[in-house]
């Protein structure tokens, strides 16, 4: 069974790719998101006086919840 998006630890600001901080790839495995994207929360960071906050989405093929 796959650990629900909600109790996985985000990544770090800096470690993001290109599509992750545009919100086109999966937070998890990098896969592009074409359909079925969910929101698994918003990575933010500091700079300077700056508040840096992006939403990340997990894609199909990580955000499948656990089964009872």
């Amino acid at each position: 069974m796959s650990v629900p998006v909600e109790e996985r630890q985000l990544p770090v600001y800096r470690d993001l790719t290109h599509g992750q901080h545009m919100g086109w790839n999966c937070i998890w495995c990098n896969q592009r998101i074409t359909v079925g994207g969910r929101a698994a929360g918003h990575v933010s960071t500091r700079h300077g006086a700056h508040h840096l906050s992006v939403p990340v989405y997990a894609g199909p093929c990580c955000s499948a919840k656990e089964k009872s």
